[in-house]
């Protein structure tokens, strides 16, 4: 069972000991159970592992250090060895400690009922490093930004990519990739995402509600699903929470240190920075949305042209349904498109969600960049689209939901129709609104 921190305090306290290590980097803690003679089998993981014994004991034997290249059995999700060669074998019994390094072999036997917790890390492969940020790096290029070779010279054969071509390439990315400030603001935001971000989405909570409750005694109780850090730009400090990111003074750096810290805040500790407005702004967000995003400019939605903005509604449903969702391009884009209208959802004059309308009433394709969710965004794109929709005189809307987004929709008046269907392989439900 993943993730058990995240639901049961007691295991959570476990992470204390683990503090000497950067919070960022610890991921969740699983527990697994065996029955005498249980094993998964002689395998290995990508990622350091430290595997505690709660209960029973459980025979451990390691190998050698394996590679991509390692031959494997078939199996769908783990990566069984074909050949283990022991180096080492020890009984965990509870209390017991193992640490396993990346890659290296091991196999675990239960020698009666046992349990035993794994705290696993966050280690990003160089592939999801480099699509995450690229894609990240994507959503502030300008289309005008590209490959020029206005300096080239006359050439001998027009079919040979001569090196400095190349040379323009590499300078073409390295420009942008070796932006410190972007890489640091994408790092933190990937590593902080939450296992299960649906668990940490709250009630809005004004500033004034949020200031006055603290001062009447309240107290705000970190999310367990929350994730956080915190680092240095120049003067100022960046603050990472679920996925989200927020710059501000370098000032509030005690405060920083003590809202990633802390269980809970309270007039108490907030106290010396509450009247300090950035901060009572920001801790009202935390309790809302337990998240932090950049300022922003006031987000709008407008009907969109589908011939004149047909490059930022692919743009950024590539980006939600293709790049994140894995939904196959040829399934994605169909000959509804033409005789639908399109919405599309700005920060200031930047693109940032889409949706369409069909002649119908069906709503669909309604889709957010990542790094604005959790905004509202979502919520001005379907008041929008429905309020369209409704003056032309389609007051029965409808829609295929997927089932994690359902509660997003109910909250906007449509109701679950259908039972749980698999479409494009993601569970989804109909839902029907007026009519």
């Amino acid at each position: 069972m993943q993730a058990v921190d995240q639901f049961v305090p007691e295991v959570a306290e476990l992470l204390e000991q683990f503090r000497f290590l950067p919070s960022w980097r610890i991921d969740d803690v699983m527990i697994s159970f065996a029955a005498p003679g249980g094993s998964v089998g002689p395998h290995f993981d990508n990622y350091d592992v430290f595997l505690l014994q709660a209960q029973g004991k459980r025979n451990w034997k390691i190998g050698q250090m394996c590679s991509s290249e390692s031959p494997l059995l078939q199996h769908a999700d783990l990566r069984i060895l074909a050949d283990f060669e022991e180096s080492a074998e020890w009984v965990l019994e509870p209390g017991d400690m193992l640490y396993l390094p990346p890659r290296l072999a091991h196999f675990g036997i239960a020698e009666d009922d046992c349990m035993t917790y794994s705290v696993g890390f966050r280690a990003p492969s160089a592939a999801e490093v480099l699509t995450h940020f690229t894609d990240f790096l994507s959503q502030y290029l300008t289309d005008e930004e590209r490959y020029t070779d206005a300096d080239a010279q006359p050439v001998s054969d027009p079919h040979q990519i001569q090196s400095d071509a190349l040379d323009r390439l590499k300078s073409l990315l390295a420009e942008h990739m070796s932006d410190e400030r972007m890489l640091l603001t994408w790092f933190g935001q990937f590593m902080t995402e939450p296992r299960y971000p649906e668990l940490v989405a709250g009630e809005e909570v004004g500033e004034e509600d949020f200031v006055s409750s603290l001062q009447d005694g309240a107290i705000l109780v970190r999310n367990p699903s929350a994730r956080m850090a915190w680092s240095e730009v120049d003067d100022d400090v960046l603050l990472f929470a679920s996925g989200q990111s927020r710059y501000l003074p370098g000032k509030l750096r005690e405060l920083l240190k003590l809202i990633c810290a802390a269980d809970a805040l309270h007039a108490d500790n907030l106290g010396p920075w509450l009247a300090d407005e950035d901060v009572a702004t920001c801790c009202a967000n935390w309790s809302s949305k337990e998240a932090w995003d950049l300022p922003m400019n006031k987000i709008h939605v407008s009907v969109a042209d589908w011939q004149k903005d047909i490059a930022e509604i692919r743009r950024i449903r590539e980006a939600v349904f293709i790049a994140e969702q894995s939904v196959p391009p040829e399934l994605e884009w169909d000959a509804d498109d033409a005789s639908a209208m399109h919405f599309l959802a700005f920060e200031g004059d930047f693109p940032i969600g889409t949706a369409r309308l069909l002649p119908s009433g069906e709503i669909g394709r309604v889709s957010v960049l990542k790094d604005w969710r959790g905004l509202k965004v979502g919520d001005k794109l379907m008041e929008t689209v429905i309020g369209v929709a409704e003056k032309r005189g389609q007051t029965r809307q409808f829609l295929s939901a997927q089932v994690y987004a359902a509660p997003f929709y109910e909250r906007l008046g449509f109701k679950i129709v259908s039972d749980e269907f698999l479409e494009v392989g993601i569970p989804h439900v109909d839902m029907v609104r007026g009519g």
